[in-house]
Parts: C-alpha cells; sequence; structure tokens
C-alpha cells in the first residue's frame, strides 16, 4: 500500500517559521527575551523581514526593554523602508528617554526618505519641541507648528494640545491660547495645559476663568488640573490662594 506525504515547501516552513517567531515577540516580557529572539530570527534568515524588524524595533523602543534605544536604533538602521508606523516608535522612544535632538532629527530624517507623518507622528514631534524649551530653542517648536498646518493636522486635539503645552513651556500665553481657540474639540488635557500655561505666568483671572469655563463646558477637572495650579501657587509662595484652589477643587470634584 502507498502512502502520499504532504511535504511543504521551503516557503511554507518559512512562513509558518515566521509566524512562530512574530507571535513569540508579541508576548516578550524583558529585553533578554527579545534578544533572544532576535537571534533566533537572525538564525532562520528572518533579520531584514519588515514585521519582524518592525516589530522588533517598536519592543526595543518601548517600557519592555526599557526603552533600549541603541538597539532599536541598530535594527531600525538596517530596515529597507521602514513603514510611518516604525518612525513613531523611534521618535517615541527617544522622547522617552530625555533625548529631543535625536527624535527630531530622526524626524527629519523621516521626511528626507519621503515617509508621510501621520497625527501619531505630529504629537510626538510636538512634544520633543517642548522639551527643548530648556535649550530656549522656540524656532524648531514654531517650524513643526508651521508644518502642522502646512500638513493638515490643526484638528487633531492631541497635536494642538502638544503645541498649546509646547508654548506653555516658553510661557508664552498669547501664543498658547491662539492655538486653544483654534481647536474645534478640547479634553480634559487641553483644558489643563491651558490652565497651567496661565497660572505659571500669575494669570490668575485667566486661569480662574479657563477652570469655570472648562467646567461649564461639562469637562471635569482632574487631579492634574488641580495639581498645576497648585504648582503655580507653590512657586509664587500663594498659600492664600492656594488654599482657594483646593477648596474649590473639593467641592467640583
Amino acid at each position: 500500500m502507498r502512502y502520499l506525504y504532504f511535504r511543504p515547501n521551503a516557503t511554507t516552513q518559512a512562513r509558518a517559521c515566521r509566524d512562530h517567531l512574530l507571535a513569540h515577540l508579541d508576548q516578550c516580557a524583558s529585553r533578554a527575551h527579545l534578544a533572544e529572539l532576535h537571534g533566533r530570527l537572525i538564525r532562520a534568515h528572518l533579520g531584514p523581514d519588515p514585521s519582524a524588524a518592525g516589530r522588533l524595533v517598536a519592543l526595543l523602543a518601548s517600557p519592555v526593554a526599557r526603552h533600549d534605544m541603541p538597539y532599536a536604533r541598530r535594527v531600525f538602521d538596517r530596515m529597507a523602508q521602514p513603514t510611518a508606523f516604525v518612525w513613531n516608535y523611534m521618535i517615541r522612544g527617544y522622547n522617552s528617554c530625555d533625548a529631543p535632538v535625536d527624535a527630531l532629527a530622526l524626524f527629519r530624517a523621516m521626511l528626507r526618505r519621503g515617509v508621510s507623518p501621520d497625527n501619531y507622528t505630529m504629537a510626538a514631534v510636538v512634544s520633543s519641541s517642548a522639551a527643548f524649551a530648556g535649550w530656549k530653542s522656540r524656532s524648531t517648536g514654531d517650524a513643526v507648528h508651521s508644518l502642522v498646518r502646512k500638513t493638515g493636522f490643526a484638528s487633531d486635539v492631541f497635536v494642538m494640545s502638544g503645541l498649546v503645552n509646547f508654548y506653555g513651556s516658553f510661557r508664552s500665553v498669547d501664543d498658547a491660547r491662539k492655538v486653544f481657540e483654534e481647536m474645534a474639540d478640547r479634553d480634559v488635557v487641553s483644558w489643563t495645559l491651558m490652565i497651567s500655561a496661565s497660572a505659571q505666568c500669575s494669570q490668575w483671572d485667566e486661569a480662574l476663568r479657563l477652570l469655570a469655563e472648562m467646567q461649564s463646558h461639562g469637562t471635569k477637572p482632574n487631579k492634574v488640573t488641580v495639581i498645576s495650579l497648585l504648582s503655580a501657587c507653590g512657586q509664587e509662595q500663594d498659600v492664600d490662594r492656594g488654599r482657594w484652589v483646593y477648596a474649590h477643587a473639593c467641592r467640583t470634584r
């Protein structure tokens, strides 16, 4: 009696191996585990595979690997055509490591490569620009703001909230307010950032007006809103106003 055996061809075997390793990648819980799986991908000749490399970069640039950006960059630089998804993870990873210079340099490289940024990219880049406040380099953020307008992300609440934060970092309340007033939709984060910017510049009447307006629009202040106001009170050593904010927050929460 003759038996017929199905022998998968090399392509089928490679695909099965790839899917198996990618499934393990999604379950990684440590930097050591990622390194082990990376070695297995290389031995299986899957190192250059776009899906495998992209997921590896995303994990290396995340808290799973404690934002191991040197390792993530080595994998990233070997990718032929990283997608916007991968670029975003790299930019956010640099932000998480307090490396806004590297994040912005990578963003410029992304544009040079012809990869179109999305709203996640722009939100991350605006965050990088805000981190430049320590270097007093406002021109970078202004350029990003101009790009936000040109690329049509001025309607995105996360991107615009980031710009409010950027101008607030430079204590430019007027510019922060202009961005805030352009926003069609506002969430508790955008309200809090605008209130904080006003309070940090000792514009208390404006900060409290915004707090009241925020509540009239049905948005309740959260802990961050209250802490932002109390922090500004502390910097101004205004104990009486701090007590008022605390009492007012307790009544409205």
